[in-house]
C-alpha cells in the first residue's frame, strides 16, 4: 500500500486480490475462481475491510463445498451512491456441477449472520448465488468518469455468433479500440496477414475452422495476445484452448467488467 494512504484505509482491488490468493488455498480444487471488480469503482476507501472479506470468504467456500468443476465468480459491483457512501453490490455465483442430487432441489438455506447484513440466495439448475449491498466510504470524492487505455488498440473479434459480436465490439469501441469481426478461424488467419493486431478474442467453436486450430496456426508467425471465448465449463475446453496456444481464456456469457480486465492485463 503506498506510504501517502492513511492508515485506516484500504485498496478495494489489492486487498481483494489478496483474498483470491488465499482462497485458491482453501476452494476445492476442481473448481476455477475468478475475481471481477467493477472498473467505476473508486480505488481506496476509509475504514477496515475486516467485515467485507470474512463475508466474501465464508460465502464463497460454502458455494465450493456445493460445486464440483464448476466456476466461482467473485463480483463487486457499482449498485449507485448513498450520500457520501458507495453502495457496492457483491455477488458470489459458482457454475457447475452439484456434488450432490440434493444440491439444487431445494433451498440451501445457509445461515450467514452479519450484523445489518442481508444475504440473498439465489438458485437455477446449475447455478447457486448469493448477493447482498455493502456500503463503503471512498478516501476521496467519486469520479465516475475515467480515462481508458485502450485508445486505438486494434482488436480482432473471431465469433460466429452475431448478437455475442455486437456485444463485444460495443464494449470495445466504448473503451477507444478499433475492431475487427470475422465468423470463423480461417478469416482469423487471413486478417492476421493484412493488419497487425494487439488482442485476438478468439471462440473455440466456430464452422470451417475453429478457434484451436486458428490459434495453432497464428501461433506460427505472431506472438499476438490470443483469448479463448468458450461457453463451456469443461476444464478439457479450457485446456485445450491454452495448449493450442490461447493466453488466457473468458467463459461466456462475458461481463464487461472481465473483459476489461483482460484488456487491461494483456494491452
Amino acid at each position: 500500500m503506498n506510504s501517502n494512504i492513511l492508515m485506516d484505509s484500504f485498496e478495494l482491488r489489492s486487498t481483494c486480490n489478496l483474498l483470491t490468493k488465499e482462497l485458491n488455498g482453501l476452494v476445492d480444487k476442481t473448481n476455477i475462481l475468478r475475481l471481477s471488480i467493477d472498473i467505476e469503482l473508486p480505488d481506496v476507501f476509509q475504514g477496515e475491510p475486516g467485515s467485507l472479506l470474512k463475508a466474501i470468504k465464508e460465502v464463497t467456500r460454502h458455494v465450493s463445498t456445493t460445486l464440483i468443476n464448476g466456476v466461482i465468480d467473485i463480483e463487486l459491483l457499482l449498485q449507485g451512491l448513498s450520500g457520501q457512501a458507495v453502495a457496492l453490490r457483491v455477488a458470489i455465483c459458482g457454475q457447475g456441477f452439484w456434488k450432490s442430487k440434493a444440491y439444487g432441489q431445494n433451498k440451501l438455506s445457509h445461515p450467514f449472520s452479519y450484523p445489518g447484513l442481508v444475504i440473498h440466495e439465489k438458485i437455477k439448475e446449475d447455478e447457486l448465488r448469493y448477493e447482498w449491498i455493502e456500503y463503503l466510504t471512498p478516501l476521496k470524492g467519486v469520479d465516475l468518469l475515467r480515462e481508458f487505455p485502450f485508445s486505438g488498440k486494434k482488436t480482432l473479434i473471431v465469433e460466429d455468433n452475431e448478437i455475442n459480436a455486437l456485444v463485444f465490439s460495443s464494449f470495445l469501441e466504448e473503451w477507444g479500440c478499433e475492431t475487427t469481426v470475422v465468423q470463423n478461424g480461417a478469416k482469423a488467419i487471413s486478417q492476421m496477414y493484412e493488419v497487425r493486431y494487439d488482442i485476438i478474442l478468439m471462440d473455440i467453436h466456430m464452422p470451417i475452422l475453429n478457434g484451436n486450430l486458428a490459434t495453432k496456426k497464428i501461433r506460427e508467425f505472431s506472438e499476438v495476445p490470443i483469448i479463448a471465448l468458450t461457453g463451456s465449463l469443461e476444464e478439457k475446453d479450457m485446456q485445450d484452448a491454452i495448449e493450442a496456444g490461447a493466453n488466457d481464456f473468458l467463459v461466456k456469457p462475458v461481463s464487461s467488467t472481465q473483459l476489461f480486465h483482460i484488456l487491461e492485463k494483456y494491452l
